[in-house]
């Protein structure tokens, strides 16, 4: 079962770096582009958090939380992993199998498979500060792995015991608003100067959403998911920060969402 996992990952990876050459060249000027974020916008969990509460109640401790503000997401996840492993024989199978059972967003399958079907002309891709195993697994076990023309996200490998390792994208120290190690807005950027996008649909709902909502241009659309973190910070009067796209979408759920974008 592991060689398995080892398999699929290393036909995912080449995958993705197909459909970036593809894009590279020049195939894509004149089509649209939708990015999504993983995290509370496709899964309806946080999906490093929902790894963490496999831990026992005495192994979450105030401590291992404390890494996330202090060292980020990647440094939180790789230690409960290492707890997992080490303490209670959880390897990246059995981590699978947690991810895979995590529900969807209400609506957000059937979004997916609209956009890709009915709007041809556009591209998927996720942009995400999960890891490309959490992600594959989950969209391979929802039968929409297939739909996205591209991941960008923390890299994740398997060690020969079986444990799951996860890595930073980059180490970067240009931009305030991301983690240390992955700048969404940089990457936003980089995928449409790949593909000459006439139009960019961005969908997330967190804060760490915003640098990647704010390269928008004028007649992309940002599409943010309503009561959480990016929402309030958009929707506050005092501190709202100043985007160039004309559009932004509100959105509670993939049907909602679908009803409002242009057809």
């Amino acid at each position: 079962m592991l060689r398995d996992f080892l398999l699929k990952m290393a036909r995912s990876a080449l995958g993705q770096r197909r459909s970036m050459c593809s894009i590279s060249n020049g195939g894509a000027k004149g089509r649209e582009m939708a990015a999504f974020d993983f995290d509370l916008t496709i899964v309806d969990r946080d999906s490093d958090t929902s790894v963490g509460q496999l831990l026992p109640s005495t192994e979450r401790t105030a401590e291992l939380f404390d890494l996330i503000p202090k060292c980020g997401w990647v440094a939180f996840i790789q230690h409960a992993l290492q707890l997992l492993h080490q303490k209670y024989s959880m390897d990246a199978v059995a981590v699978g199998r947690h991810i895979r059972s995590l529900p969807p967003v209400p609506g957000i399958l059937r979004l997916l498979r609209q956009l890709a079907g009915h709007h041809s002309n556009m591209d998927l891709f996720i942009v995400s500060d999960s890891n490309c195993f959490f992600i594959s697994e989950w969209l391979e076990a929802h039968g929409v792995d297939h739909l996205f023309a591209g991941i960008y996200t923390n890299p994740a490998s398997i060690a020969a015991d079986g444990r799951l390792i996860v890595s930073p994208y980059e180490e970067q120290n240009h931009c305030e608003l991301c983690p240390v190690n992955l700048c969404k807005g940089r990457i936003l950027d980089k995928v449409i100067s790949m593909g000459n996008y006439k139009r960019v649909l961005y969908i997330g709902d967190g804060c760490n959403d915003l640098c990647a909502v704010q390269r928008l241009r004028a007649n992309d659309i940002a599409c943010i998911r309503r009561g959480y973190e990016l929402h309030r910070k958009l929707t506050n009067a005092h501190h709202r920060p100043q985007l160039t796209c004309n559009h932004i979408f509100f959105w509670s759920n993939g049907h909602d969402l679908y009803e409002q974008l242009p057809k």
